[in-house]
């Protein structure tokens, strides 16, 4: 596989699904048949950060350098680039400042991801899933595909979405390898 090239003359924006190899992660695969247990969006690969939400600590900024593996495991990722308007990109990037901003206000939504299951769309103030969340993000800045989501969206339904934009697939600590962004 050649090495990655992102270009970030383009206003795109990256999303990141990836699988942990813990329980949790095993136990919404099983019952949801997923092949990815959570999503994350970035606007720059440049920078290395992505949003998303996760169990106790809520809206978060994940640093994918830090976490390659989990306990010695490889951890399966995809990546996507989607391009987007230079609005779209600002909107999303806006989008995640408030959400930066106001990151103690936030929760993650163990409600919302039970109800997901039942196929029940549900939304409460100042809870995402980290799905839902990826996805608001996406309504926000009017992306076009984004229109089918709802928060009954899971992480796989993203690949489906957007598997034209796919550029990477396989073990993070190799996809980083690929970008140049770790030694790792």
């Amino acid at each position: 596989m050649q090495k990655l090239r992102i270009n970030e003359k383009d206003h795109r924006i990256y999303i990141l699904l990836t699988d942990y190899p813990d329980n949790v992660s095993k136990f919404l695969k099983r019952i949801g048949f997923w092949h990815y247990s959570h999503v994350s969006i970035s606007t720059s690969m440049m920078d290395k950060k992505f949003f998303s939400f996760v169990g106790k600590k809520g809206f978060r900024i994940e640093d994918p350098v830090l976490h390659p593996t989990y306990k010695g495991t490889d951890v399966p990722c995809a990546l996507f680039s989607i391009p987007v308007s230079e609005s779209e990109c600002t909107k999303i990037t806006n989008k995640l400042k408030y959400h930066i901003g106001k990151s103690d206000s936030y929760k993650y939504s163990y409600f919302g991801l039970s109800m997901m299951f039942f196929g029940m769309s549900v939304k409460l103030k100042n809870q995402y899933t980290c799905s839902g969340f990826v996805s608001d993000v996406l309504k926000n800045a009017s992306n076009p595909k984004s229109k089918e989501f709802s928060s009954l969206v899971k992480p796989d339904d993203f690949e489906v979405l957007y598997k034209r934009n796919l550029v990477f697939r396989g073990p993070l600590r190799k996809m980083l390898s690929y970008l140049k962004m770790s030694s790792v």
